[in-house]
């Protein structure tokens, strides 16, 4: 029998934490230096709900750095296991790939190791506080395929086009 309890309760729905993250994400100005470029001040676009047909997966939000760098972030309550294979699964075609669960979430060590060993980052959202922390930093991925790539930056640019037309569709910011 466990001794500990390794599920969690939240007062708050997926989509709520999802939505604060996006918030969060739209407001957050990038310090971290990465291959020659700084993302301080970056422009950014802030997306959610988006069906990648490479994956056939949705993200649930994409941040769009400098028209180059792109960061997908798979939010969860509770499913550490199905959350890091969809954070595998967008590594073929994002520069970073994060997982963003509760804070409160039981997240065993085994699951943490794989992450760092392949890259994922891990961020924690806190509800009280309206809050995401880091804990772990994702790698930048050198070994996503650049076609995929280059296919999602095309669908990011038509939604921006799009909502340049007047349509408010899946950009957030």
């Amino acid at each position: 029998m466990p001794l500990l309890n390794h599920s969690s309760y939240c007062e708050f729905t997926e989509w709520e934490m999802q939505e604060n993250v996006i918030k969060f994400m739209s407001n957050y100005k990038f310090y971290r230096t990465i291959v020659d470029e700084s993302w301080e001040s970056a422009s950014k676009n802030v997306f959610s709900e988006i069906h990648n047909p490479t994956t056939n997966r949705r993200s649930d939000i994409i941040i769009w750095l400098n028209k180059k760098t792109l960061i997908n972030i798979e939010c969860k309550l509770f499913d550490v296991i199905g959350v890091i294979k969809q954070a595998k699964d967008h590594l073929c075609w994002t520069d970073y790939s994060y997982i963003c669960m509760p804070h409160s979430t039981y997240i065993a060590s085994c699951h943490i190791a794989e992450m760092i060993e392949i890259g994922i980052g891990l961020l924690l959202y806190d509800d009280e506080n309206k809050k995401i922390y880091e804990v772990v930093y994702a790698k930048f991925n050198r070994k996503k395929n650049k076609i995929f790539k280059e296919q999602a930056v095309k669908k990011l640019q038509s939604i921006l086009n799009d909502c340049k037309k007047g349509q408010q569709l899946q950009l957030v910011t």
